[in-house]
This record gives structure tokens, sequence and C-alpha cells, in this order.
């Protein structure tokens, strides 16, 4: 098989390829390359459980009669449920070898894409075989393709235009049954599951695929409630929960039709983001243990607490315990009794990764040349780059770390887990108030029921392990996982997130075992306290009362600089550390006690202030003098080496020759003095050795500049240099944006126009009469309005605006209505008042009154004795069900809308759709 992906169009304009696979993407079709690997491991996925089903059929066959020919490969049908561009289908069909795929698009506007794409697909299907034949039917509106092989091997596609839940339904009462369903959907989609669980075989395959991704992340607890029948809260681990409450809803599901559930894999990815498992479903077998213990200890409930970091997690029969220790608001492992945990579930606690299946898929993408390195960018283009900082970048390092997952959930299930904060935090002080002998060792059940769970379903990020540590910063992912497995735990790490831990270990060890590594703990060395401090000490018998005698001031003077280290000062403390720091300030006389560990520096062991500044000048303040330990010869060699180790020309740094010779060049003769004598520079800049620093940005952007001459970069006094310097910085980024295709065409002024823009082609493409039909539009999070003022303005088009925030006009479009003679009259409700009926009429009367409009009409103020008004109406409210099931919308837009405008990619989506 070619192994070649592709994330851009190939020679042939409008083709894109992706594993040797060609396709085209129409105007309505929706590709997204990012999401090659999830679709390289559903095919691969189909290939090893087709291929285990055989083995499994020649077993059958060998038990029943001794002996006995291979068994025949098992038939393959694929329910494509959401096909989008119907690569998913193609690849199903080429590189699966399915017997049959059936594509379902919901989008009839996509067929004409689709069409050509299957077409392709069987076509080349037919040339992989030597004599095959295919044609091509339109049964009841329906498009089928048939590809006949000369062996009597006979392969079929067909394409329909269904909504998904409906076609999986219609399928599984004509007892059409599926081997691998794909429901590949945007949202939560939570329909479709039931759906597919009901319409696939037993041993069967079912892909799932949502990207609720405020729902999963604990912001929309109502759309959990509602969609999952969850309730989820914002954890760390929070793209962990995203998988875990969609294998949670399957696995309800599954209870339900007396079915069971294994997940295969469960990949998260961080474009979109998208969460996807594939799920093996079967048969429930008698006495399992899900079915028993009404889900057992594969589902259930997670407590967080977010000041310790810890976790614990309940089955569904330590639903009681749960509670109780929700309720109580803290536990002997949070480490604060004050401290209310967050609650989430029921969701999925079993393991994400089948350990097995994903060796075979690893060795059968390996044997298609899929791992090698440059397999992604050998024919086709460039590899897929990772869509974050440490994210997975090529299917060989997401296989790695899903193999790396998959042995810590099979190593764990039988790790001795020796009483950690993963047992029910609420056991021992339960037991402690109640003293019930008899629930104390119901309580122990518990206890060792939860140490059989197996891995933790949960990640510990390095930051959070900082953070709960006090450490002076997070500790290395890779080396924590060896110090824990040192220790006897299991540690792995995760796809999920690139600085985090899947282990056995709660967050106090990984605290503990960081702090073993020599993180060290802002806890044990205060706050911002330093590991050294450093003195510039003046030496002479010249010092009387603090300062010099004005005769003596040209004699030769000893500059001494004082180290004072932790651990060599005094008894070696931080706390002797912290008070010298506190106690010593400039200007004080000083005895130092100590060794000479150099010419000029001393590693001292005892400092004693003898007169303090303060003490004898209180209403004064000391001038220190400059050293000549850090300024003079030795700032000049420093900047000398430092000049040495620039970059040839090209870098990022701007030259400084260059930034005077620019600004030299637009600010005349006066600059070009000041250039000339490096009057307009200072820190070191002057002379040959500065030329080549680059500017400093503190002193650029503040004119100001804590190290004052010790800085190694270039002062920039003149206002010329500042402006060239921020002018070639800012040319520079837009350089950069425009070659990552991130710059706007038109620049800040056409993005300031925008909604000028999207108003003008929403009538240009729809029309006035269709956008007025009905309610007019409906403008979901438009935010302060601007689509909706130029629709009503503008083009005089009834434009509803529903958002949590007020509707505000900015100067901009106050002018105008001022310059055509209008004034704006904003009519609002709100979210409460729809829900009482009643009030919602106010608005209804309000839209009923006020005019359609024609654009460009205006009223002078000369002729009219009042100004018209431009009636703009808003709800102010979240858009979602609970507020279009509410009597007042109900009654105030009982019409309906000509066209829905949803912008705003974010929790208004899904309830937009």
């Amino acid at each position: 098989m070619p192994a070649c992906v592709r994330a851009g169009p190939a020679p042939s304009s409008g083709t894109v390829v992706e594993r040797g696979v060609p396709f085209q993407l129409g105007h309505k079709a929706f590709y997204r390359p990012q999401s090659c690997f999830s679709r390289d491991l559903a095919v691969l996925s189909a290939v090893v459980h087709r291929r285990q089903q055989q083995q499994q059929q020649q077993q059958q066959q060998r038990q029943q009669r001794d002996g006995g020919g291979a068994a025949p490969l098992p038939p393959l049908h694929v329910c494509d449920a959401m096909a989008g561009s119907g690569v998913r289908s193609m690849r199903y069909l080429l590189q699966a070898g399915a017997d049959y795929v059936l594509c379902n698009e919901g989008d009839p506007a996509n067929a004409a894409c689709l069409h050509g794409n299957l077409s392709s697909a069987a076509a080349a299907a037919a040339a992989d075989c030597l004599g095959s034949t295919w044609s091509t039917a339109a049964p009841a509106g329906a498009r089928s393709w048939t590809v006949q092989a000369a062996g009597g091997r006979q392969q079929q596609c067909e394409l329909v235009h269904e909504e998904a839940a409906s076609l999986l339904a219609r399928c599984r009462l004509e007892g059409r049954f599926f081997d691998l369903i794909d429901c590949d959907s945007f949202g939560a989609s939570t329909l479709v599951v039931g759906a597919a669980l009901s319409a696939v075989r037993y041993g069967g395959l079912v892909c799932l695929t949502h990207t609720a991704g405020t729902i999963a992340g604990g912001r929309d607890p109502c759309s959990a409630l509602a969609l999952y029948g969850q309730h989820l809260a914002p954890v760390p681990s929070a793209n962990e929960q995203g998988l875990r409450m969609l294998i949670g809803l399957a696995y309800r599901e599954a209870l339900a039709r007396r079915l069971s559930i294994q997940p295969l894999w469960s990949l998260y990815s961080s474009h979109g983001p998208v969460w996807r498992t594939m799920l093996l479903v079967d048969r429930e077998r008698s006495g399992q243990p899900g079915r028993t213990a009404a889900g057992g200890a594969e589902y259930g409930y997670n407590l967080h607490w977010p000041g310790s970091g810890e976790s614990a997690c309940f089955g569904w029969h330590e639903m009681p315990a749960a509670l109780l220790a929700a309720g109580r608001g803290g536990s002997s492992n949070s480490g604060s009794h004050d401290e209310q945990p967050l609650l989430s579930g029921p969701l999925w606690l079993g393991p994400l990764h089948s350990l097995g299946h994903l060796r075979q898929v690893h060795a059968e993408a390996e044997e298609r040349g899929w791992l090698q390195a440059g397999a992604a960018s050998s024919a086709s283009g460039p590899a897929l780059p990772a869509t974050r900082k440490g994210g997975v970048g090529s299917l060989q390092q997401l296989l790695g770390l899903m193999l790396e997952e998959a042995e810590a959930e099979e190593a764990a299930a039988s790790w001795p887990r020796p009483g950690s904060v993963q047992a029910v935090g609420s056991a021992q002080t339960q037991q402690q108030q109640q003293g019930d002998t008899q629930e104390a060792g119901g309580q122990e059940g518990q206890q060792q029921q939860q140490q059989q769970r197996g891995l933790p379903p949960w990640y510990l990020r390095m930051n959070d392990v900082g953070r709960a540590g006090a450490l002076m910063g997070p500790p290395s992912r890779d080396a924590l996982a060896e110090e824990l497995r040192r220790r006897g735990h299991v540690a792995a790490r995760t796809h999920i997130e690139p600085g985090a831990l899947r282990t056995t270990a709660s967050m106090a060890e990984a605290v503990e075992a960081a702090v073993a590594l020599g993180s060290r703990s802002r806890r044990q060395q205060g706050r911002g306290a330093p590991s050294a401090v450093f003195y510039d000490m003046l030496c002479s018998s010249m010092v009387e009362q603090g300062q010099m005698r004005e005769q003596e001031r040209g004699q030769e003077q000893l500059w001494l600089e004082v180290v004072v280290k932790l651990g060599c000062y005094g008894t070696g403390t931080i706390e002797e550390l912290e008070q010298l720091r506190s106690g010593v300030k400039l200007g004080d006389i000083v005895s130092v006690q100590g060794r000479l560990a150099g010419r000029h520096e001393v590693q001292a062991s005892s400092v004693v202030v003898l007169k303090a500044w303060r003490e004898q000048h209180p209403l004064q303040t000391f001038r220190p003098q400059p050293s000549p330990l850090h300024g003079g010869a030795a700032q000049q060699q420093r900047q000398q080496q430092h000049s040495q180790q620039q970059p040839p020309a090209g870098n990022r740094a701007e030259a400084l020759p260059s930034i005077l010779a620019a600004a030299t060049a637009a600010a005349g003769p006066i600059a070009a003095a000041e250039a000339g004598g490096a009057a307009g520079v200072t820190g070191g800049a002057a002379g040959a050795a500065g030329a080549a620093l680059p500017a400093c940005k503190y002193f650029i952007n503040t004119g100001r500049c804590s190290k004052g001459d010790a800085c190694r970069f270039a002062h920039l006094h003149t206002e010329a240099m500042r402006q060239h310097w921020v002018g070639s910085r800012l040319a520079e980024r837009r350089v950069l944006s425009s070659a990552q295709g991130f710059a706007h065409s038109g620049g800040a002024a056409a993005k300031r126009r925008r909604a000028q823009v999207l108003a003008a082609w929403l009538v240009q493409t729809y029309g006035r009469d269709l956008l007025n039909s009905g309610e007019g539009v409906l403008d979901v999070a438009g935010g302060a309005g601007g689509v909706t003022f130029e629709l009503q303005h503008a083009h005089g088009i009834r434009c509803t605006l529903v958002d949590p925030r007020p509707l505000k006009l900015n100067k901009q479009q106050l002018r105008q209505l001022q310059a055509a003679g209008r004034v704006a009259a904003i009519h609002t409700a709100s979210a409460a008042q729809l829900q009482m009926g009643a009030e919602g009429t106010l608005l209804a009367g309000a839209l009923d009154q006020a005019p359609a409009g024609q654009p460009g009409t205006t009223a002078a103020p000369e002729d009219d004795a009042a100004a018209v008004a431009d009636t703009f109406h808003q709800v102010q409210a979240h858009f979602g069900p609970e507020l279009w099931r509410s009597p007042g919308w109900r009654t105030t837009f009982s019409h309906g809308f000509s066209l829905v405008l949803a912008c705003h990619p974010d929790q208004a989506t899904e309830p937009a759709l």
C-alpha cells in the first residue's frame, strides 16, 4: 500500500491525496487533514478485527471436525454514517477490503462530490484486481457501485442521504446489520450512539466521535446532564474526561440493550478538539460483573480536590460513600477538611485501550509501511505537523504512546496498591466517627475492590505537581516517571496531554518523588528566596561613618564581590540567608569573614552589620558608587564577547548600524549628529563593540532599564531610532504571518469592516425578500451586534440578536444613524421574561410595529418633526434548548427565522445546529 499523507492539494487542482487515496473536495465537502491518524486507526482496526474473526472461525472448525482447511475470510460490511468528503468510505473499500460500504451524508448538496469520489474508488478497486469489472446503478434515488472480481468476490458501495440515526434505525428494522459502524459526528450527537449499538452485529465494531469541548471541560453542566446524563466538573484531566464521558454514554446505552462494550483504542486530538473511541460490541455474558453490580468498578464517579490536586474514584455501588465525601467537603487525603471536592460522573472508569488489539494494529501499520520515517511525505507532500507543542506528529509516535498507555493499564490491573489515594477517601474518617466494625469491614471490601480497578481514570500534569508541592517549577516528566517506577508504581506517558503522566501514584506521592529528584520546594526554601546573595563591598581604611573623606577619594580603592551561598553561610539554613538579605542594606558598614575564592571574590561565612546607613542618616538616601567589577573593562569585555557570538545578518535581532542608518535618513541632520557621536546609544553600544548589539526592548518600551549600564543590549534614546525599531519588528511579524497564512489580506481597516462585508454577502447571496421572510434573521452569539446593525440599518432586514452581553452601538454606528437622521431604539428581552410567557409579547409587539425599511432611504431632520427610529431587537440570554422552548420564545417567534447566523464556534454551535 502507498504510505503517503497529503495535507494539501496534489499537482492536479482540487485533488487531495491521503495514504495514497486521491479524492476531490467540493464546495460543501468537509475534510480535515489533521484527522488522518484517526482514519488510519479505523482502517487498521477493521483489518485486524476481520483477521481475528477469521482465526476464531478456523478454531471453531478445528474443534468441530479435526483438521480442515483454512476458514474463508469473513465478510466486512461497513456503514459510514456521516461521510463528509467520503474519504473514510473510500479507504474502507480500498485499504480495508470491505465487501459492502454504506456511505451516508445528510447534506444532499454534497452528492456530486461524493458521487465522483466513490466512482473513482470503485474504478481503483476494479483496477487492483485483474479481470475485475465495475458497474453503476441507481435504485430508488440512491447510487451504488459494484466491483465483480474474477474469482467471484464482489465489492459493493452504496450512497444515500439520510439523517444518521434514522438510517441506522431503518437498517435495524430491515435486519441489515454491520460489522463496523463509523460515526464521525460534529458536536455531541448523542442520538446516534444508541442507534449504532442497535445496528451493529454481535462482535462488531462501533467508532464514536464527539467535539463537545465545553461539555467535556465541565463548563456546560446543563448540556452534560441533558445530552449525556452526567455531571461533569472542570478538572485538570478534562481531555481524558471527554473520552470517558463518551464511553460512559455508550456503556449505559449498551446495558439498556443487554450488550457489553470494550474500548479497543481511545484517541484525543487537540485540533477541534476531537474525542474518538473504537468499541467492540458483543452480547452480554451471563454473570458479567457490569450487569450484576450495575456498572461495577468500570462505571462510576470521580472526586477531585482542587487545592491539594488529589483525586478519588468510586464505582456505581459506592455512590453513598462518594456523596458523603463530597457533602462533607474534605477527606483524609485532600489535605484540607474545609475544601469542597468536585464530583464528575457517572463515567467510564475502565481501560481506554486493548493492548492485544493495539499490538496487532501496530504490526499491520508497520507491514503497510505507514510507520517508516518520512513515509508521510515521501510521495505526496509534507507530513502533518503536530497541532500543538509536544503533540503527536506521526502515526508511529501516536501508536507508541498508545501502546505505552495500554501496557500501563494492563500492568496496573494486577498492581498491589498499598492504600493510596484512589481508595475511598472517606473510609478512615467515617470509621473514626462511627466506630462501627461492620461498616468498617464493608469499607475495607470497597477499598479492596478499588485497588483492583487498575490505572486511575485521570492523569497528573507536571505543572499541577509543581503547584501542589509548591515547587520552584514543574519536574521533568520522564525523570518523574522513572522515579515513580523505581518506587514500585506504574507510570506511563499519555498521548492526551504531552506534559502529563498516567500513574498509580497519588499527587502526594508524585510530589514526594519530585522532591527526591531535586526539585526545590518553595515551602522549604521560602517563596522567592534565592540560593545565594551577592554584594559589592568597598574595602578601605578611608571609610568613616559610611562615607569616604573628600580628600581621599582619589586614592586607590579595593573592591570585593561578597558571595553568600546557601549551605556555606552560618548553619546553612534558608532562614539565616533570608535574615541576611533583609538585614543588610546598601550603605551599611559590615564585617565579613570567609575565604578568598578569587582575586576579587570572597565566599562569606559570616556577615555582621557594624553601622547601618539608615541609623546614621535617617533622612538621606544612599547613592551607591558604580563598582568597577561590573562596569568599565569588564562590561567592555562582555560586550565584545557578545558581539563575536552574534549570528549573521538575517537573524530576528536588528543590527544597530542598520537602525542608526535608517533613523538618520528619516530624522535628518539632528539625528545624524547624534548618531555620529553615539549620543543616542548607551549601555556599551558606542564604538565598534556595541555596533552589533541588539536593542533593549525594555528600554524601548518603557524608557528605563533596571540593569542600567550593565545591560548587554543597546539603549536607543532618540525617538526616531525607537520608532524604526518598532516598525521593523511589526513589518517582520506581518511577513511571517503572511507566509503562514494568518494575515488578513485587507489589513486592519478591512478587518474592522467584516460585519459590513458579511451583511452585504448575505443580501447578495440570499436576497432581501428571503431574509425578511418569517421573523427575519437570527444572529446567535453576535457579540456587540455588528452584523445585526448592518442588516437592520443598511439593508432594512429584520434581525434579532441572541447574546448574554448587551447590544452596544459604537461611535461610528451612532454617527451613521445621525447622518441618516435616525435614532436607535433597542428592545431587549431576558431569558426570565421569555420564561414567564407574557413578558415576551413586549418584544413581539416591537417586532410587529418595527417597519422593515428600505435600504438607502433616509429621513432628513428638517423634513420630520422627529427622527425616524431604527429598532434593534435582542434576547439577552445564552442560546440553548431552555431558551427556544420557553413560552415567550414560542409566542414571539412563532413564524420561524429565515436564516440562523452563528459565526462563533463556541458553546452556541451545538444548539445552533
